[in-house]
């Protein structure tokens, strides 16, 4: 049987339980499974709006990218884009995440964070 969870199950369920802890989703996998799970279609305009998209200068994520050194590149793709960062890779973020796609875009979501 196999169950997944964010806790150990203290043999609740199963008496020799074994636990697995998983590394983040690669970027590229992360945004594949976000559009895969949007309740919508995502076009190229959308990506590049989200590209083009100036950080608030109050936000977290900015300060972030400008002590990290990569804030201010001209050339953003969407795999070094900060919003990838935000979702860490963890499946269950982006599975959270990816309904919130319905009523709002991509920059939308990125700046709500």
């Amino acid at each position: 049987m196999l169950l997944t969870s964010r806790r150990p199950l203290n043999n609740l369920v199963y008496n020799k339980e074994q636990i697995f802890n998983l590394n983040p989703l690669p970027k590229e996998s992360a945004l594949k499974l976000l559009i895969s799970k949007s309740p919508r279609i995502i076009n190229n305009n959308e990506i590049l709006d989200l590209l083009n998209c100036d950080i608030p200068i109050g936000s977290k994520i900015r300060q972030s990218q400008m002590n990290s050194g990569n804030f201010g590149q001209k050339d953003l793709r969407l795999l070094n884009h900060p919003f990838t960062e935000i979702l860490g890779g963890h499946p269950q973020a982006i599975s959270l995440a990816a309904p919130l796609l319905k009523d709002n875009t991509l920059k939308e979501l990125f700046l709500a964070f």
